[in-house]
């Protein structure tokens, strides 16, 4: 022990102030502890930043899909106000025509109401196709197994 160290410390190995000197934390200790506390309350600040833009990304999203929703819920009901419209001014000028081409008033009534159905008609027909066209073009199609590479010693199962 040094002579610096005898003059600090008392007969039993203790320092000035009753503890002993394995139980005194030197100052780098002081320092490292110091240090951590202030990442710690770094890091709990930078949670609670993260925390609140994550909450405030989360309201965005939420408007932004009611808002969505919304415009949506208003664009379906005009896009069918708009087809039924287009559909009866077909079907009333097919009438027309027919009946200002025949001169009958039922044929004009039979050829609106044929018009309308058969465009229905076709209309789901092409729906149909195209539905399971794309149906079958994003099927799984399995593997053709080669009957040559089956024959081969490599091929087979041990």
């Amino acid at each position: 022990m040094s002579v610096e160290r005898r003059a600090v410390t008392g007969r039993n190995g203790s320092s000035s102030d009753g503890k002993p000197e394995s139980q005194r934390p030197p100052e780098e200790f002081d320092l490292l502890l110091e240090l951590v506390r202030r990442d710690v309350t770094t890091f709990s600040r930078s949670i609670g930043g993260i925390a609140a833009l994550e909450w405030r990304r989360l309201k965005l999203r939420a408007l932004d899909a009611s808002t969505n929703a919304a415009a949506l819920l208003l664009l379906i009901p005009t896009i069918l106000a708009v087809a039924v419209a287009a559909g009866v001014l077909m079907v009333l000028g097919t009438r027309d025509a027919l009946v200002a081409w025949t001169a009958t008033t039922w044929i004009g009534e039979i050829g609106g109401g044929v018009v309308v159905l058969g465009g229905l008609l076709t209309g789901g027909a092409l729906a149909r196709r195209i539905a399971r066209l794309r149906i079958v073009d994003a099927a799984v199609r399995p593997k053709h197994r080669d009957p040559d590479a089956a024959a081969t010693p490599a091929a087979s199962p041990p």
